[in-house]
């Protein structure tokens, strides 16, 4: 207890403001709200909901506490309670600070604004900028709660105060402290608002003292008026059991200065990783694009010669290379993709694989030259076509060898090329490398990177049956576990990689990256999809086997012939984002691989119908999981895994998750069906079935909106969600169509209400659960008698079974179940 001899109990005492700590409440405030801004305006950045979370949670530390809270208790220092205004008496009458309300003070505001920050950013990222009915309503709620934020604030930490004083304040006093706080809340709710938000570094500082003067006339003005009298008595603790300490402004103020450095850093911190990762990610995907062209668009045309044409040949002719036989018109060319599929249909095309054994010759050897007219003529005989239609790919015939940019430009193109063919012949007689006396054969040639690139490209989209191995003796296809070897394509030798990269000089193995990402990417994607091609299916799993990172290495080394052994990155952690690419995949891809695959199977002579209702299932099942994961909002309901037989399926979600279900109904609801088709049922179960409740769900054209056309099985209307298009399409690619059952409806929303059987019938339930076993048992055999008092009929020609909680049903149907 602090003793003041002079003082008369209940005097008025003097009191004044320290200039200083003034301006320093008011910096302090400042820079507080100048970190908020920034924040606020990262926050553009936020792609996930976790960071969401952290950015409004830590703005509103930081308008909450580092500029209110910290504005107020640096402030109070400046207060000096100095002089009894009757006795006449001085000496300093000591504030203490109970350390409850104190807190309570500090973690009240930061609450408000977070929530009130969250109203103001919580709308969609296209929507935050515009200046509506909804922005105006946001705003005035955000405003709201920002002036009960500093009211709160203001009060409490008043009541904080402890010492031998009582302070005495009017009506009039909170009056215009709530006055100036809404004044103050609207101007904060309006330069934190998203089209109102400084952009950039001068306005944000302009916005931030605009905020800090606003707080601080907040309170001053009312601080004026307050008066302090002196109370002789013990000092009074507001909280029984609290305690009070001085607190030093001045420590307030540095330690929160700091505070707002440490999250404005965070927040940069954030933002230049994600830039950085979004950059990332954009190189990614500009190189699987490019990789990606490797297969869809030539990059430089192909060169074919037929191989009756190859077979007549004389040595000196192919010696003559690309430009030699270029004028005799022998070479066909092809420019685009479009022409090669025209080739195809008439002649097919064989790709030479090799290697060179000569630093000087350049192209096959005597064996290997008389290997692959052997090779020409068993592959006629394999497929049974004549020599007239099929063509040949051969290097020193197919690629340019005087036009440098020509040149590469084919050399880069080898994967396109290898991809294209239908037929690929790796031709190994044993041999003797001319130069270095080394012997040449099929083991040397599984060694060398290019050769596995070519095998490994053209495996990925025809797998190892079109792939045969031709010797000096015998032509046979490719023996079991030979890709095994091959497929570690960057495990194998280069010469560069021989000669120790003289000069400097880049591996070639680096050039490789594009085209396999590509590869890997769609390969993922396929598998990603369930419908893999058989080819797709196999690489898969070779690489499951080898491991990802051998067959596409994060980092290289590279021996230089200085001695020194240089790390580089290959392909580092891009294998992880093309992943998270390809799982971020359109609905329309994931349709898409589905049906080319059923496509692929009907093409190919598939006459299994068992098989192919299979794949159809899968594909139906693949569309609603997707369309369910994105209808979620950001809410994850997980309903377990579907499982869809080749005439319905059924999934009993747990009780506490039935409410998502009509979110996802919505999703399919309404669409355009195609032609019906007659699918067999169980026919003890659904007979004859009829429309039950369809008369609640018929459009009005004369009492509905016309936005209400699309409406869930509760009656709810709905918006038509962006998938339409996309199941559309999908209807008219395959004859498929659906009817879509669920058990859970939801309350209506609008003026619109329920009819009265619909209240009946989920009275209880509160339109968020599905109805009781008992109520189904009552509702199924009063409603529906062909369905063996099983269920409810809720669409056409379908039945909706009671398994003791609930049940979900879709199946291929003749019509969408409601308008």
């Amino acid at each position: 207890m602090t003793v003041l001899l002079e003082y008369l109990d209940g005097e008025q005492i003097l009191h004044r403001w320290d200039a200083q700590i003034v301006y320093l409440s008011m910096i302090t405030a400042w820079t507080g709200a100048y970190t908020s801004l920034t924040i606020m305006n990262h926050l553009q950045f936020c792609t996930d909901r976790f960071w969401y979370a952290v950015f409004i949670i830590i703005s509103g530390l930081a308008i909450g506490v580092n500029t209110v809270w910290c504005m107020h208790f640096v402030g109070m220092q400046a207060l000096h309670l100095d002089g009894g205004m009757t006795s006449g008496a001085q000496g300093a009458v000591t504030v203490k600070f109970e350390i409850t309300f104190t807190l309570i003070s500090a973690f009240a505001p930061w609450l408000i604004c977070s929530v009130a920050l969250h109203i103001l950013s919580g709308r969609k990222a296209e929507d935050r900028h515009k200046i509506d009915c909804q922005m105006v309503v946001r705003l005035v709620l955000a405003a709201a709660l920002i002036a009960v934020s500093v009211v709160v604030m203001h009060l409490m930490g008043i009541w904080s105060q402890s010492g031998n004083f009582d302070m005495e304040y009017s009506g009039l006093v909170v009056l215009a402290t709530s006055l100036f706080a809404v004044a103050a809340a609207v101007i904060v709710a309006i330069i934190f608002s998203s089209p109102f938000l400084p952009p950039t570094t001068l306005p944000r500082v302009i916005a931030a003292a605009v905020i800090s003067a606003s707080v601080n006339c907040t309170h001053y003005v009312p601080m004026t008026a307050a008066i302090y009298r002196v109370n002789l008595r013990e000092d009074v603790i507001f909280v029984p059991g609290s305690q009070a300490l001085k607190i030093n402004g001045l420590y307030i103020a540095i330690l929160f200065s700091w505070s707002n450095y440490f999250l404005s850093t965070v927040c940069d911190s954030y933002v230049c990783w994600k830039i950085k990762r979004d950059e990332r990610e954009l190189a990614v995907k500009g190189k699987v694009q490019a990789g990606l062209k490797l297969v869809t668009e030539l990059p430089c045309p192909l060169f074919l010669v037929s191989a009756e044409d190859f077979l007549s040949m004389p040595e000196e002719e192919l010696r003559s290379l690309h430009e030699g036989l270029r004028p005799t018109g022998k070479l066909l060319t092809l420019d685009t993709m479009d022409e090669v599929m025209e080739l195809k249909k008439t002649s097919r095309i064989l790709f030479f694989s090799y290697e060179w054994l000569s630093w000087l010759k350049v192209g096959p050897n005597k064996m290997q030259l008389m290997a692959m007219k052997t090779a020409a003529v068993n592959v006629a005989k394999e497929l049974q076509r004549p020599t007239s239609q099929i063509h040949i790919w051969i290097d020193i015939l197919s690629i340019p060898q005087k036009h440098a940019g020509m040149k590469a430009m084919a050399v880069d193109s080898l994967y396109a090329f290898a991809h294209c063919a239908d037929i690929m012949v790796i031709v190994v007689p044993d041999c003797w490398h001319e130069d270095t006396g080394v012997k040449a054969d099929a083991l040397s040639y599984s060694e060398r990177v290019w050769t596995r690139v070519e095998q490994l490209a053209h495996c990925s989209q025809h797998g190892v049956a079109s792939m045969f191995i031709q010797t000096a003796e015998t032509f046979r296809q490719l023996p079991d576990g030979w890709m095994e070897t091959v497929c570690t394509v960057l495990d194998g030798t280069m010469t560069c990689c021989r000669k120790k990269h003289p000069n400097g000089c880049r591996c070639d193995k680096q050039t490789l990256v594009i085209p396999l990402l590509a590869l890997y990417y769609n390969i993922y994607k396929q598998n990603l999809g369930g419908y893999p091609s058989a080819a797709a299916k196999f690489v898969w799993d070779l690489i499951q086997k080898k491991g990802r990172d051998r067959m596409f290495p994060p980092n290289i080394q590279i021996a230089r012939d200085t001695g020194i052994t240089e790390v580089h990155e290959l392909f580092g952690d891009t294998i992880n984002l093309i992943e998270k690419i390809a799982g971020d995949g359109s609905l329309y891809e994931a349709i898409h691989g589905h049906l080319q695959g059923l496509a692929s199977h009907v093409l190919q002579g598939g006459n299994n119908y068992a098989e192919l209702a299979s794949a159809a299932a899968q594909t139906l099942a693949q569309l609603l999981k997707y369309v369910f994961d994105q209808m979620s909002d950001g809410v994850t309901y997980n309903v377990g895994a579907l499982g869809v037989g080749t005439a319905f399926a059924r999934e009993e979600p747990p009780r506490d998750q039935v409410s998502g279900l009509p979110r996802f109904l919505a999703a399919l609801d309404g669409f355009p069906a195609s032609s019906a088709i007659d699918m067999l049922r169980v026919s003890d179960v659904c007979r004859n079935v009829q429309e039950i409740y369809r008369t609640q769900h018929v459009f009005d054209p004369v009492a509905d909106p016309s936005s209400w056309r699309t409406r869930d099985v509760s009656g709810m209307l709905v918006a038509r969600p962006a998938p339409e298009k996309l199941l559309f399409t999908m209807s008219k690619a395959v004859p498929l169509s659906y009817s879509l059952i669920a058990v859970a409806p939801r309350a209506q929303v609008g003026a619109q209400e329920l009819t009265s059987e619909y209240q009946s019938m989920f009275q209880g339930t509160g339109g968020q659960s599905a109805p009781s076993s008992k109520w189904m048992s009552e509702a199924g055999i009063k409603a529906e008698q062909n369905c063996s008092a099983v269920g409810l009929a809720y669409s056409p020609a379908h039945c909706l079974f009671d398994l003791g909680w609930g049940l979900m049903l879709f199946s291929l149907s003749t019509e969408p179940p409601f308008d």
